[in-house]
């Protein structure tokens, strides 16, 4: 990771420092999905995925709600999205067999 970051390029050693609270970083983010369309929810959680022939039909919230999408995007854990999905999509699809044996590495993040 050393090398990709900082020696894969000539300007790797160059680190960025926010000039302003990263809150107000990731504001624009907000905005930019808010201006096509999207929206962020915060502390809004979930239940699980519900599936239905072989297609994700919408997401069940904590609070019984379902948000349904063209598309969904699972941004957890590997070893929290088997837990997310109907036992028997993970039991039958191989790509989620392994999801609980990966090892993780965690990353260590400076914000000056």
């Amino acid at each position: 990771m050393f090398w990709k970051a900082f020696l894969s390029t000539r300007g790797g050693y160059r680190v960025g420092i926010p000039r302003v609270p990263l809150g107000e970083l990731y504001e624009g983010c907000r905005k930019a999905l808010a201006g096509e369309g999207g929206e962020v929810q915060l502390r809004t959680g979930v239940r699980g995925f519900l599936v239905a022939d072989g297609r994700v039909e919408g997401v069940e919230r904590e609070d019984g709600s379902v948000e349904t999408a063209d598309y969904y995007l699972a941004a957890v854990p590997q070893d929290v999205l088997p837990e997310l999905l109907p036992a028997e999509v993970v039991e039958r699809e191989p790509v989620f067999s392994g999801l609980r044996n990966l090892r993780t590495s965690p990353i260590t993040g400076v914000h000056l």
